[in-house]
């Protein structure tokens, strides 16, 4: 699906943005549940397109919240949170690469 739609889904007000709302929070609620037990987070982190709408966050919430052990959903408040992680590690291995072909100096 284009992102111009999936964003007009998320944005709609209309019974077909709400229905099609409806489905993707029931559905993510289901994965949340599976990966709830497992991992045992605090929280959990809605970000990229998903993440900018403020309706399906709330969708979300109310489904997730309806489930055996429900956590804490927000929003992600830094842009493109999977790009930060990318960064930090492209930083990281940077230094290492660096630190590895880094030659004693000669006395």
């Amino acid at each position: 699906m284009p992102a111009l739609v999936i964003h007009e889904i998320l944005a709609g007000h209309d019974e077909h943005a709400q229905r099609m709302r409806t489905a993707l929070a029931r559905a993510v609620s289901g994965v949340l549940c599976a990966l709830v037990s497992p991992a045992d987070p605090r929280v959990i982190v809605i970000g990229g397109e998903w993440g900018l709408s403020p309706t399906l966050i709330r969708d979300i919430e109310q489904h997730f919240g309806r489930t055996p052990r429900p956590v804490p959903v927000t929003a992600a408040t830094l842009p493109a949170p999977e790009l930060r992680a990318a960064r930090v590690r492209a930083v990281e291995e940077l230094r290492s690469l660096i630190i590895r072909s880094a030659r004693p100096a000669r006395a």
